[in-house]
């Protein structure tokens, strides 16, 4: 089998006692034989495919965060709640339809709410950012229904950023 670089990492994070969430490792004469993430076996390249942010146990801060997104038409309007919330992490419960989220505004929109919204994440190290402008391609697609990537940060002048940065600034206030 042939091992690959995050499977590596996440067998690192689970050796030094951190704690990750719905991990299965098997171990064979003290090496990592097989680790999987929620019945996704993580150590195969063909089969590694991370369509969701890490846990955020948030969820009411997600349920706001979509209300906001779909009344700002952020996202596209046949976006369910129950997606949202697997793929941005607000949920564990895996929805039976899987499909990335429509972002409709700026890339430097979706940097700021992904900022906000996996500031915790980031904040305690579960989450690099780095990472999650990996993640963003699996996760995200743009209006043409390719996948989308993040611009580098950078100053946007819109009502549009300015409501996002309000709902985050609010929320870390509560």
């Amino acid at each position: 089998m042939k091992i690959n670089k995050k499977c590596i990492k996440m067998a690192r994070r689970i050796a030094e006692g951190l704690h990750v969430d719905g991990v299965q490792v098997n171990v064979i004469n003290g090496n990592v034989d097989r680790l999987s993430l929620q019945g996704d076996d993580l150590c195969n390249d063909d089969n590694y495919v991370s369509n969701r942010f890490p846990d955020n146990t948030n969820w009411r801060q997600g349920e706001d965060l979509y209300q906001l997104l779909t009344d700002g038409n952020y996202i596209a309007s046949g976006t369910t709640l129950a997606n949202f919330l697997w793929v941005m992490g607000y949920s564990t419960l895996k929805p039976n339809q899987i499909a990335p989220i429509m972002w409709l505004k700026t890339k430097m929109q979706l940097r700021v709410m992904l900022d906000g919204a996996l500031a915790k994440q980031i904040g305690s190290g579960q989450l690099k950012v780095v990472d999650m402008e990996r993640l963003v391609p699996k996760c995200f697609v743009g209006k043409d229904g390719q996948p989308y990537s993040l611009t580098k940060p950078k100053e946007e002048y819109s009502a549009d950023m300015d409501r996002l940065k309000e709902f985050f600034d609010t929320k870390t206030e509560d």
